[in-house]
């Protein structure tokens, strides 16, 4: 007989001990048995064309409840393998397809990381059986991209809280699933993350179905399934619910779904921190922009003021990419958004405002919002042709210097924002701190905007004047790149301010020169 081989976290492949019997017939499955076909010379494995790796959960969530992993496997092929405690790869004597048997203390699949692994080989969920106790599904099935659930009972769940990316990027095969999955009972389930980012096929009244009363998180749920289009307004969130950045972003390739749905019902109390709902980078078109889902300006957001980052310098509420790419709908607006999370956003200390209305039409007055708490504004009106609101009231002079500096200040914040004209003077540039960058970020700050020359002498003449105030050493060095179509006045003191800059502070100005 072919010796098995375990591959271990390393990727090392090493002999294990194993104890085989082997029969001329498959044994007969139980209804205990986790069962799964597989296709050993599916393209994108790990492993040979005539070999499967079978891996298990790595972890528990709970603690309390002690992992003990001792299980057997009927490969299918007439050898079974017994007293198996770690992920393990047979070897087969011919190249085919095969039902795995899995019986014993198992607790699951976790096929982790990127693509190459053997969750490609893997073609069906024939059975779930009662013998497979599920500590969590974090990622059980990612990137099982040929694999469909054609299993008519449900996996085990009473000890699993986590099913976070655990059908993440399975493709468009999962059809047969839309009866069994619905059946799951997610009452324990706190973990959504990624349970079906990239799970393309999959349309079925999953809000309507699962349990999410004791959901924490459901970040990137959603993300990329491209094909889903159900009711969302009916998932039934508490105050236990933290976190649902990207929830359905990138939901379609040619344009959102999801979004005609009432979400003012979303217990949203518990929320503390809100990025990425669009969750697309790339520039789109208007008719292909998210449209912002009704019932979004009646959240109850009071607890964003509690955010917290561990282990980040910055600690600020992460509105990072918030609204990009989004537009109005016909029941909310930015404008609704912006006067109805005012009152939330001024309880909140420190607010990271990067790309928060990039590729947007938004054009409503933020000086309800509190800017002076911003530490990043970075690309935050990047390709927005229609924003062209002052900035005086944002008092931003009382922005902490190396908050907004260590965070990268205002860089491309108005880059090809097309009009755009306003005064760039009351950006506060901050004192420098000897263990951050030294420097403030003002790259493409106007570039492709309709700032007039008037408007670009105020701010050289005041961030001369804030340099000169905090004094050598402390004043700040800055970049303003690839902004030839911000003109100065030949002669004025704005020439004077822009010259003692590349002089006196360093500055690398490369504007459109003087007229």
């Amino acid at each position: 007989l072919t010796q098995l081989k375990e591959v271990n976290m390393l990727g090392n492949v090493i002999p294990i001990p194993w104890v085989s019997s082997k029969t001329s017939t498959p044994t007969p499955p139980s209804s205990s048995d986790f069962i799964l076909k597989i296709q050993t010379d599916l393209a994108g494995g790990l492993t040979n064309d005539n070999q499967f790796q079978l891996r298990r959960q790595q972890y528990n969530t709970d603690p309390t409840i002690p992992i003990i992993i001792n299980y057997t496997v009927d490969w299918g092929d007439g050898n079974i393998q017994e007293n198996i405690t770690n992920t393990v790869t047979h070897t087969y004597d011919v190249i085919g397809t095969y039902d795995i048997k899995i019986s014993g203390n198992y607790h699951g699949c976790e096929y982790y990381g990127g693509g190459g692994n053997d969750a490609y080989k893997i073609k069906e969920v024939v059975q779930w059986g009662t013998d497979t106790v599920w500590f969590r599904m974090w990622q059980a099935f990612r990137h099982a991209r040929n694999m469909d659930i054609t299993a008519t009972d449900a996996p085990n769940l009473t000890q699993c809280t986590d099913l976070g990316y655990c059908f993440k990027y399975v493709g468009n095969n999962m059809v047969n699933a839309n009866e069994s999955i619905l059946t799951w009972d997610t009452s324990n389930i706190k973990v959504f993350n990624g349970t079906f980012h990239g799970a393309t096929g999959i349309n079925i009244d999953i809000p309507g179905n699962w349990d999410f009363s004791a959901a924490e998180d459901i970040d990137y749920m959603f993300n990329a399934a491209w094909s889903m289009d159900q009711d969302i307004g009916q998932m039934n969130f508490t105050n236990k619910l933290k976190k649902f950045n990207s929830f359905m972003a990138d939901n379609s390739s040619t344009g959102w779904k999801m979004t005609s749905y009432d979400l003012s019902s979303w217990d949203t109390t518990g929320i503390n921190q809100f990025r990425d709902w669009s969750g697309e980078n790339a520039p789109l078109s208007d008719a292909n922009k998210m449209p912002l889902s009704p019932g979004m300006d009646q959240w109850d957001l009071s607890n964003l003021q509690n955010y917290s980052q561990t282990g980040s310098s910055t600690n600020a509420l992460d509105l990072f990419g918030a609204f990009q790419n989004c537009k109005d709908s016909s029941s909310t607006t930015f404008a609704d958004i912006v006067s109805s999370w005012a009152t939330y956003l001024n309880q909140c200390a420190r607010i990271d405002f990067t790309s928060c209305f990039k590729n947007t039409r938004m054009n409503s007055s933020l000086d309800s919002w509190p800017m002076d708490h911003g530490v990043s504004f970075r690309y935050m009106f990047e390709r927005n042709p229609d924003f062209n609101q002052s900035l005086a009231n944002w008092n931003l002079s009382s922005i902490p210097s190396q908050s907004m500096m260590n965070y990268g200040g205002y860089e491309d914040m108005f880059y090809f924002a097309t009009s755009f004209n306003q005064s760039l003077e009351y950006l506060n540039l901050g004192a420098v701190d000897p263990s951050g960058w030294g420097y403030v970020m003002l790259d493409r700050i106007g570039s492709g905007t309709a700032i007039t020359t008037a408007n670009y002498d105020a701010a050289l003449v005041s961030w001369n004047n804030q340099c000169i105030a905090l004094g050598a050493g402390s004043a700040p060095n800055a970049d303003i790149n690839n902004s030839t179509n911000l003109k100065y006045t030949i002669g004025s003191t704005a020439e004077t301010a822009r010259t003692n800059l590349i002089s006196t502070y360093g500055w690398n100005i490369n504007d459109g020169g003087g007229i």
